[in-house]
Protein backbone atom coordinates (compact mmCIF):
# COMPACT_ATOMS: atom_id res chain seq x y z
CA UNK A 1 0.00 0.00 0.00
CA UNK A 2 1.67 3.45 -0.79
CA UNK A 3 2.35 5.44 2.40
CA UNK A 4 1.88 9.14 2.90
CA UNK A 5 4.62 11.57 4.12
CA UNK A 6 3.75 12.54 8.38
CA UNK A 7 5.07 14.43 10.64
CA UNK A 8 5.29 12.92 13.99
CA UNK A 9 3.63 15.16 16.82
CA UNK A 10 3.80 13.35 20.38
CA UNK A 11 2.23 9.82 19.84
CA UNK A 12 0.38 11.24 16.34
CA UNK A 13 1.90 10.32 12.85
CA UNK A 14 -0.36 13.40 11.12
CA UNK A 15 -0.49 13.26 7.19
CA UNK A 16 1.72 15.22 5.14
CA UNK A 17 -0.38 15.35 2.06
CA UNK A 18 -3.30 15.84 0.51
CA UNK A 19 -7.22 14.75 0.62
CA UNK A 20 -6.86 13.00 -2.54
CA UNK A 21 -3.98 11.19 -1.48
CA UNK A 22 -5.73 10.40 1.72
CA UNK A 23 -8.94 8.69 -0.60
CA UNK A 24 -6.19 6.90 -2.83
CA UNK A 25 -4.98 4.84 0.60
CA UNK A 26 -8.14 4.39 1.97
CA UNK A 27 -9.40 3.34 -1.70
CA UNK A 28 -6.27 0.65 -1.76
CA UNK A 29 -7.02 -1.00 1.86
CA UNK A 30 -10.78 -1.60 0.77
CA UNK A 31 -9.26 -3.75 -2.17
CA UNK A 32 -6.80 -5.08 -0.28
CA UNK A 33 -9.44 -5.46 3.15
CA UNK A 34 -6.22 -4.49 4.99
CA UNK A 35 -7.53 -2.16 7.59
CA UNK A 36 -6.39 1.59 8.53
CA UNK A 37 -8.16 3.69 11.09
CA UNK A 38 -7.49 7.14 12.50
CA UNK A 39 -9.01 10.34 13.55
CA UNK A 40 -8.23 14.04 12.51
CA UNK A 41 -5.60 15.72 14.76
CA UNK A 42 -6.63 18.77 16.57
CA UNK A 43 -5.44 20.42 19.96
CA UNK A 44 -7.53 18.23 21.95
CA UNK A 45 -6.31 14.93 20.36
CA UNK A 46 -3.20 16.46 21.56
CA UNK A 47 -4.25 17.55 24.91
CA UNK A 48 -5.80 13.52 25.06
CA UNK A 49 -2.48 11.84 24.41
CA UNK A 50 -0.73 13.55 27.21
CA UNK A 51 -3.47 12.79 29.74
CA UNK A 52 -5.32 9.16 28.84
CA UNK A 53 -2.90 6.34 28.39
CA UNK A 54 -5.89 3.84 26.13
CA UNK A 55 -6.14 7.10 23.83
CA UNK A 56 -2.60 7.78 23.66
CA UNK A 57 -2.24 3.77 22.45
CA UNK A 58 -4.79 3.89 20.24
CA UNK A 59 -3.18 7.32 18.30
CA UNK A 60 0.00 5.64 17.91
CA UNK A 61 -1.64 2.63 15.63
CA UNK A 62 -3.49 5.06 13.52
CA UNK A 63 -2.58 6.07 10.25
CA UNK A 64 -5.56 8.04 8.66
CA UNK A 65 -4.32 10.78 10.41
CA UNK A 66 -4.76 14.72 8.87
CA UNK A 67 -3.93 17.96 10.07
CA UNK A 68 -7.22 18.99 11.69
CA UNK A 69 -6.89 22.79 12.64
CA UNK A 70 -4.54 25.17 11.96
CA UNK A 71 -2.66 25.13 15.12
CA UNK A 72 -1.27 21.61 13.94
CA UNK A 73 0.10 23.20 11.26
CA UNK A 74 1.60 25.85 13.82
CA UNK A 75 3.39 23.62 15.74
CA UNK A 76 4.85 21.65 12.25
CA UNK A 77 6.43 25.09 11.50
CA UNK A 78 7.93 25.43 14.98
CA UNK A 79 9.38 21.95 14.65
CA UNK A 80 10.46 22.71 11.42
CA UNK A 81 8.76 20.43 9.53
CA UNK A 82 6.11 22.45 7.75
CA UNK A 83 2.79 20.73 6.50
CA UNK A 84 1.96 21.25 2.91
CA UNK A 85 -2.14 21.79 4.24
CA UNK A 86 -4.94 21.36 7.14
CA UNK A 87 -7.20 18.29 5.91
CA UNK A 88 -10.13 19.08 8.74
CA UNK A 89 -12.11 15.68 9.48
CA UNK A 90 -15.39 17.01 8.13
CA UNK A 91 -13.84 17.21 4.77
CA UNK A 92 -12.37 13.68 4.86
CA UNK A 93 -15.72 12.29 6.08
CA UNK A 94 -17.27 13.73 3.14
CA UNK A 95 -14.64 12.65 1.18
CA UNK A 96 -15.04 9.44 1.94
CA UNK A 97 -18.84 9.29 1.42
CA UNK A 98 -17.68 10.31 -2.23
CA UNK A 99 -15.69 7.58 -2.85
CA UNK A 100 -18.47 5.07 -1.27
CA UNK A 101 -21.00 6.57 -3.91
CA UNK A 102 -18.37 6.64 -6.66
CA UNK A 103 -17.28 2.91 -5.84
CA UNK A 104 -19.86 1.51 -4.54
CA UNK A 105 -18.69 0.88 -1.06
CA UNK A 106 -20.67 0.53 1.63
CA UNK A 107 -20.70 3.04 5.13
CA UNK A 108 -21.08 2.18 8.42
CA UNK A 109 -21.88 5.43 10.49
CA UNK A 110 -21.81 4.51 14.61
CA UNK A 111 -23.13 7.65 16.35
CA UNK A 112 -24.40 10.97 16.36
CA UNK A 113 -27.23 12.67 17.64
CA UNK A 114 -30.78 10.63 17.64
CA UNK A 115 -31.64 10.98 13.77
CA UNK A 116 -28.50 13.06 12.80
CA UNK A 117 -26.93 9.46 10.40
CA UNK A 118 -30.05 9.21 8.94
CA UNK A 119 -30.31 12.82 8.11
CA UNK A 120 -26.31 13.49 7.33
CA UNK A 121 -26.35 10.36 5.18
CA UNK A 122 -29.50 11.50 2.89
CA UNK A 123 -27.94 15.10 2.60
CA UNK A 124 -24.69 13.76 1.44
CA UNK A 125 -25.94 11.29 -1.11
CA UNK A 126 -27.96 13.97 -3.07
CA UNK A 127 -24.87 15.17 -3.22
CA UNK A 128 -22.80 12.72 -4.28
CA UNK A 129 -24.77 10.11 -5.48
CA UNK A 130 -26.72 6.95 -3.87
CA UNK A 131 -24.37 4.21 -1.73
CA UNK A 132 -25.36 1.57 0.52
CA UNK A 133 -25.47 2.50 4.07
CA UNK A 134 -25.81 1.55 7.84
CA UNK A 135 -26.15 3.33 10.90
CA UNK A 136 -26.52 2.80 14.60
CA UNK A 137 -26.53 5.59 17.69
CA UNK A 138 -26.02 3.90 20.71
CA UNK A 139 -26.84 4.62 24.21
CA UNK A 140 -25.10 6.77 26.05
CA UNK A 141 -22.49 5.22 27.96
CA UNK A 142 -22.66 1.99 26.18
CA UNK A 143 -19.23 1.10 26.03
CA UNK A 144 -19.61 0.49 29.82
CA UNK A 145 -22.07 -2.30 29.13
CA UNK A 146 -21.11 -5.26 27.84
CA UNK A 147 -24.16 -6.64 26.25
CA UNK A 148 -24.51 -3.33 24.37
CA UNK A 149 -20.83 -3.51 23.05
CA UNK A 150 -20.88 -6.74 22.51
CA UNK A 151 -24.03 -6.21 20.10
CA UNK A 152 -22.02 -2.95 18.22
CA UNK A 153 -19.56 -4.95 17.63
CA UNK A 154 -21.45 -7.88 16.07
CA UNK A 155 -23.61 -5.52 14.23
CA UNK A 156 -20.39 -3.87 12.65
CA UNK A 157 -18.94 -7.64 11.90
CA UNK A 158 -22.43 -8.52 10.32
CA UNK A 159 -22.70 -5.46 8.35
CA UNK A 160 -19.96 -5.93 5.80
CA UNK A 161 -19.36 -2.26 5.25
CA UNK A 162 -16.19 -0.99 4.13
CA UNK A 163 -16.06 2.42 5.60
CA UNK A 164 -16.77 3.05 9.25
CA UNK A 165 -17.08 6.71 10.26
CA UNK A 166 -17.34 6.61 14.30
CA UNK A 167 -19.06 9.77 15.56
CA UNK A 168 -19.13 8.91 19.45
CA UNK A 169 -16.23 11.97 20.12
CA UNK A 170 -12.64 11.34 21.52
CA UNK A 171 -11.41 9.64 23.39
CA UNK A 172 -14.31 7.38 23.48
CA UNK A 173 -14.29 6.42 19.61
CA UNK A 174 -10.51 5.99 19.09
CA UNK A 175 -10.25 3.59 22.53
CA UNK A 176 -13.40 1.17 21.34
CA UNK A 177 -11.99 1.20 17.71
CA UNK A 178 -8.41 0.28 19.42
CA UNK A 179 -10.04 -2.50 21.20
CA UNK A 180 -12.45 -3.81 18.85
CA UNK A 181 -11.39 -3.36 15.13
CA UNK A 182 -9.77 -6.77 14.63
CA UNK A 183 -12.81 -8.34 15.83
CA UNK A 184 -15.05 -6.64 13.17
CA UNK A 185 -12.95 -5.84 9.82
CA UNK A 186 -13.85 -3.27 8.85
CA UNK A 187 -10.82 -1.87 5.98
CA UNK A 188 -11.20 2.07 6.67
CA UNK A 189 -12.17 3.52 10.14
CA UNK A 190 -12.20 6.87 10.66
CA UNK A 191 -13.00 9.35 13.42
CA UNK A 192 -15.72 11.75 12.43
CA UNK A 193 -16.75 13.23 14.84
CA UNK A 194 -18.74 16.19 14.77
CA UNK A 195 -18.84 16.06 11.23
CA UNK A 196 -22.05 13.87 11.18
CA UNK A 197 -23.79 16.81 13.08
CA UNK A 198 -22.85 19.05 10.63
CA UNK A 199 -24.12 17.58 7.46
CA UNK A 200 -26.91 16.56 9.05
CA UNK A 201 -27.71 20.49 9.47
CA UNK A 202 -27.52 20.57 13.34
CA UNK A 203 -24.59 22.60 13.89
CA UNK A 204 -22.91 25.35 11.34
CA UNK A 205 -19.58 25.06 9.88
CA UNK A 206 -17.39 27.76 9.98
CA UNK A 207 -17.29 29.72 7.19
CA UNK A 208 -13.97 29.25 5.06
CA UNK A 209 -12.16 32.72 5.71
CA UNK A 210 -12.68 32.09 9.33
CA UNK A 211 -11.08 28.73 9.07
CA UNK A 212 -7.88 30.15 7.14
CA UNK A 213 -7.73 32.16 10.18
CA UNK A 214 -7.22 29.25 12.71
CA UNK A 215 -10.68 31.08 14.20
CA UNK A 216 -12.76 27.59 13.99
CA UNK A 217 -12.88 26.93 17.51
CA UNK A 218 -14.26 29.82 18.59
CA UNK A 219 -17.11 30.20 15.84
CA UNK A 220 -17.87 26.35 17.33
CA UNK A 221 -17.57 27.75 20.84
CA UNK A 222 -19.89 30.50 20.18
CA UNK A 223 -22.79 27.66 19.21
CA UNK A 224 -21.93 25.56 22.22
CA UNK A 225 -20.43 27.51 25.11
CA UNK A 226 -21.24 25.59 27.59
CA UNK A 227 -20.20 22.50 26.11
CA UNK A 228 -16.86 23.37 25.05
CA UNK A 229 -15.49 26.52 26.69
CA UNK A 230 -13.69 23.67 29.27
CA UNK A 231 -12.66 22.02 25.83
CA UNK A 232 -11.11 25.01 24.17
CA UNK A 233 -10.35 27.52 26.94
CA UNK A 234 -9.46 25.55 29.90
CA UNK A 235 -7.53 22.42 27.91
CA UNK A 236 -6.76 23.58 24.30
CA UNK A 237 -5.35 27.21 25.23
CA UNK A 238 -2.51 25.67 27.84
CA UNK A 239 -1.67 22.90 25.63
CA UNK A 240 -1.08 25.21 22.53
CA UNK A 241 1.81 27.00 25.10
CA UNK A 242 3.02 23.93 26.07
CA UNK A 243 3.34 22.54 22.36
CA UNK A 244 5.10 25.49 21.00
CA UNK A 245 7.97 25.29 23.78
CA UNK A 246 8.07 21.61 23.13
CA UNK A 247 8.04 22.00 19.37
CA UNK A 248 10.93 24.92 19.68
CA UNK A 249 12.94 22.15 21.97
CA UNK A 250 12.27 19.56 19.01
CA UNK A 251 13.70 22.21 16.54
CA UNK A 252 16.87 22.12 19.02
CA UNK A 253 17.30 18.27 19.11
CA UNK A 254 16.76 19.02 22.79
CA UNK A 255 13.91 16.14 22.13
CA UNK A 256 13.33 13.19 19.70
CA UNK A 257 10.32 11.70 18.67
Amino acid sequence: MKKMDSVKILNARVLNGSLDEMMEISDEAIKSREQIFGTGINLNQLYLMQNNHSFAKAIENAVLCPPDGTPIMWIANWMGKPLKQKVVGPRVTLALCELAARMHYKVFVLGGKDGSAEKALDNIKNMYGDFESEYYCPPFGFEKDEQETAKIVKLLSDSEADILLMALSAPKQEIFVEKYRREFGIPVIFGAGIAIDYYAGRIKQAPEWINKGGMEWLYRMVQEPKRLFERYIVHDLPTLMSMRKWAKQYKKGEITE
